[in-house]
């Protein structure tokens, strides 16, 4: 399902018009809009920043106790911008029952810190990617670029299934998923798969936003030669 424009405006592009009084009503529609878990992980890497930027704006931010997903996702945004703490506070707010189980499991690594993330699943990918577009913040992206690298630069072959991966998630062919299997084992193939996502979500955000083209054209100039760049380049076009 498609962003409606009210929710892309408030999130992937929160950084074009920075001011914390537009996310009052993100919780809300991600509700009205019926968004599964999945649409929450980019929105609560975009509060965690948020309240590292104005920690005064996090009780004006509390979603209703009646929304689950809204009050793991908000959790997690306390535990991110280094207000665990609070969390424990809030917690009690939101009550035993009051909180989404599948979030509950995605976030229970998240560390003291965005810039501590150690990438494993592509929820860790989003949690960056909310974050990076409260300011068009491209340490963030760069997080995600040298986790990319740090699988696609084991070796040349890794590098193309990787790859191959990524063209497959958008309707490519799927003969690559046989092929994983034959050459790696599972926690590998597991790797690449995340790394295929990190490569997708670099070239589709790399043509809706500035400072992601800047920062991976960069990356890919700082870092040539690499089997990485030789992927990102094929994938984004830059060169």
């Amino acid at each position: 399902m498609p962003q409606s424009p009210e929710l892309k405006a408030s999130t992937a592009f929160f950084y074009k018009d920075p001011r914390v009084e537009g996310l009052v009503n993100v919780f809300a529609t991600l509700k009205s809009e019926g968004r599964d878990w999945t649409h929450y992980p980019p929105v609560t890497g975009l509060l965690a920043r948020s309240f590292v930027l104005h920690p005064d704006w996090i009780e004006r931010l509390v979603p209703p106790a009646d929304d689950s997903k809204a009050a793991s996702a908000f959790l997690a945004a306390l535990r991110l911008s280094g207000h665990a703490a609070e969390a424990g506070k809030y917690r009690n707010r939101f009550g035993a029952n009051g909180l989404d189980s599948t979030l509950e499991d995605q976030f229970s690594r998240a560390p003291a810190r965005l810039e501590d993330i150690t990438i494993r699943t592509p929820t860790d990918l989003d949690l960056l990617w909310g974050a990076s577009f409260v300011e068009g913040d491209g340490r963030y992206v760069r997080m995600i670029l040298d986790f990319f690298a740090s699988i696609a630069n084991q070796s040349e072959l890794i590098a193309l299934d990787t790859a191959r991966i990524t063209v497959a998630m958008v309707g490519g062919p799927k003969d690559i998923y046989d092929q994983l299997k034959q050459r790696y084992d599972a926690g590998q193939r597991g790797r690449m798969v995340v790394a295929a996502a990190a490569l997708w979500a670099v070239g589709a955000n790399a043509r809706q936003h500035d400072y992601v083209r800047e920062t991976t054209a960069d990356y890919i100039r700082d870092h040539k030669g690499t089997s990485a760049v030789r992927a990102l380049s094929a994938i984004t076009g830059l060169k």
